[in-house]
């Protein structure tokens, strides 16, 4: 918003703009309790969920972690589906803002290494949401009808990074399966090959290795979409 003050010379004078931020009401303290309940159980989720991961969490030990009673935990998610669209949500908006934010390059291959670096940096700091992922992705297929926030949420995101790796050119002669497919290589050949590194030790360990591992992989998925 803006507001414009007269100048100080009388008629004729210019008007000086002056910015004006707008007012945003402080919470109340209701509201910040039920925010900062919210926060606690999502952030018991994880917790749980990294010990028993997503198949044997079940909200009794959620809320019972956070210190909430089992029946407020449905003022503030609809169910254990509503719960994990969030937890999914949060991380693959991360990474969404950042590839979104990045200039997308000219060429195909180029386009590719960007999204496995951004991929490979994130997963080797929260090896905990790789885990995540590929629980969920379990989920998705043994109860689909079960999960439908999950199950949209990862498939929207998977159809944004087709998007991502496809320029309008190439939209137009590529259909929306063959882009689609693109986006499973990407995440398979990242996600398998990380996922089975984490057996033997910490992701964090490859971070020196990181360049090689992002030309590697590249190389792999560029050379299967081409097949």
């Amino acid at each position: 918003m803006k507001s414009t003050v007269q100048g100080d010379q009388g008629e004729g004078q210019p008007t000086v703009p002056v910015s004006v931020t707008p007012h945003v009401p402080r919470p109340s303290r209701r509201e910040r309790r039920k925010q900062a309940t919210r926060e606690a159980l999502l952030k018991a989720a994880q917790e749980v969920i990294a010990v028993k991961g997503v198949y044997l969490a079940v909200i009794e030990e959620i809320t019972e972690r956070a210190d909430v009673a089992k029946g407020s935990f449905y003022q503030y998610f609809q169910d254990r589906d509503d719960l994990l669209h969030v937890l999914l949500n949060r991380r693959l908006q991360e990474l969404h803002t950042t590839i979104s934010a990045t200039m997308m390059p000219r060429g195909f291959a180029e386009r590719m290494q960007v999204l496995i670096r951004y991929h490979l940096e994130y997963f080797l700091v929260h090896e905990d949401f790789l885990l995540f992922l590929h629980q969920i992705r379990g989920l998705i297929k043994m109860k689909g009808d079960e999960t439908p926030a999950v199950r949209d949420a990862y498939r929207q995101y998977l159809r944004f990074l087709a998007d991502w790796l496809h320029s309008k050119g190439e939209k137009s002669r590529t259909s929306s399966k063959a882009r689609e497919e693109t986006a499973c290589v990407l995440l398979g050949f990242l996600m398998g090959y990380l996922s089975h590194q984490a057996i033997l030790a910490p992701l964090s360990t490859l971070t020196r290795d990181k360049g090689r591992i992002e030309t590697a992989l590249t190389a792999a998925c560029v050379a299967f979409c081409q097949l």
